[in-house]
């Protein structure tokens, strides 16, 4: 990711995305005949396309079944993340966007026996890897043909999920016979079998790993003379450590703005008449400052991308002076 990096000395800024979920993926089985494997009807454009389709676990071979996707796999064996017997999708977001999970919808239907008197038990599980998988939220068991919206907004692990991530949605089923049909339903064109919510966003181009801390040693409180008016003999007045954490994106932080902030302007110097300047050390090395701008109680630093690079996992010492 690039790392044009804005850092804020003793300001902290949270910077919140704000978005509306809706539908992301959905499969429509009007017309189909519980297929082996079955294309997304539709299908967000910045999800990957190649991973749209519902598949079956080996447990959960195709059955006859109109206008869905089912089997007679399910049996009467409980749930459990070990079973076989499954449907499968996959949602990945492309490169430079993340992903986030709201809901599941899902359609059901199948042979009477199979869904008599207590009905079929019903329950998803998640994997962002494929093999690990957790079951989500509690079995639901019910007669009714379309199940309760399932909540997604609270399991963290599908919030922000970054590009080269794979989250890999199950459903599993068991019913009141041993035998007979279970599946998703679409009863007429337009009507969806299953439908995922959610939302796709542009990724923070931004690396989110690096931050800033006081140095081992800092600067001890002095008097600054009225009299040094050039550069040259501008007085250290403060440090500040920089890190790149270092997220195992072998890319550096590239500083491009500071912005000091003065918390007690009210008590203080009126920074736009006191100081006339401001100089860059990193390390023993100067920066090289595009442009300074000081206000009563601010002063902006900026700097070209290729002035100030703290290396990938690396920190830098910075001394400010005035």
């Amino acid at each position: 990711m690039n790392l044009h990096k804005l850092l804020i000395i003793g300001l902290l800024i949270s910077l919140c995305s704000i978005y509306s979920f809706g539908q992301i993926a959905a499969w429509d089985f009007f017309g189909q005949n519980s297929p082996v494997s079955f294309a997304a009807t539709a299908y967000d454009a910045n999800l990957i396309t190649s991973l749209d389709s519902i598949t079956r676990g080996t447990g959960a071979n195709s059955s006859t079944g109109s206008n869905s996707f089912r089997t007679q796999g399910f049996k009467n064996d409980g749930i459990s993340t070990s079973n076989t017997d499954y449907f499968q999708i996959t949602l990945s977001p492309v490169t430079g966007y993340s992903l986030s999970l709201s809901a599941i919808d899902a359609k059901l239907n199948g042979t009477a026996s199979f869904d008599s008197a207590l009905g079929v038990t019903s329950q998803f599980a998640y994997s962002l890897n494929g093999t690990n998988f957790t079951l989500i939220g509690l079995p639901i068991q019910t007669t009714a043909l379309t199940l309760p919206q399932i909540d997604l907004t609270g399991i963290s692990a599908l919030q922000n999920i970054p590009f080269g991530t794979t989250v890999t949605l199950r459903y599993y089923a068991s019913g009141q016979t041993n035998t007979g049909g279970w599946g998703f339903y679409s009863s007429s064109t337009g009507s969806n079998g299953l439908a995922i919510g959610g939302t796709l966003t542009i990724a923070n181009p931004n690396n989110n790993d690096s931050y800033v801390q006081n140095p081992a040693t800092q600067i001890a409180a002095d008097s600054i003379s009225s009299l040094i008016t050039n550069s040259s003999s501008a007085v250290p007045v403060f440090k500040v450590t920089v890190n790149d954490a270092g997220s195992g994106d072998t890319l550096p932080t590239k500083i491009t703005t500071i912005t000091i902030k003065n918390y007690n302007p009210v008590n203080g110097a009126n920074w736009q008449t006191a100081i006339q300047g401001v100089t860059l050390l990193n390390g023993s090395t100067p920066v090289i400052v595009q442009q300074i701008t000081i206000t009563n109680s601010t002063i902006t630093l900026t700097f070209l991308p290729t002035d100030l690079i703290i290396p990938d996992s690396g920190s830098a010492d910075l001394t400010f002076s005035i």
